[in-house]
């Protein structure tokens, strides 16, 4: 078990022809507890976007406030964007 969840690290590798993506959210259902946890984000992932960030650090900002463990989890990724 890797313990409780309060934030992630999500990003890419950058390949493609247009790897740019923008995130509004991530949302995380544990299916044991039938309790969803929201983690804001509403920026580009992208080297020629925003601030060039390719990966980002997101903490719980909706939810669930104790956090969860990562067994049994669905990860959603909401609104991506290509950039074109």
């Amino acid at each position: 078990m890797l313990g409780t969840l309060k934030r992630l690290r999500i990003g890419h590798d950058n390949s493609g022809l247009s790897p740019g993506w923008f995130l509004d959210k991530v949302i995380v259902d544990d299916l044991e507890t039938s309790r969803v946890y929201e983690f804001p984000c509403s920026r580009w992932l992208a080297k020629d976007e925003d601030d060039g960030q390719i990966s980002r650090e997101l903490l719980c900002g909706g939810g669930g406030t104790e956090g969860i463990g990562i067994v049994g989890l669905l990860i959603i990724l909401i609104l991506l964007f290509s950039a074109f």
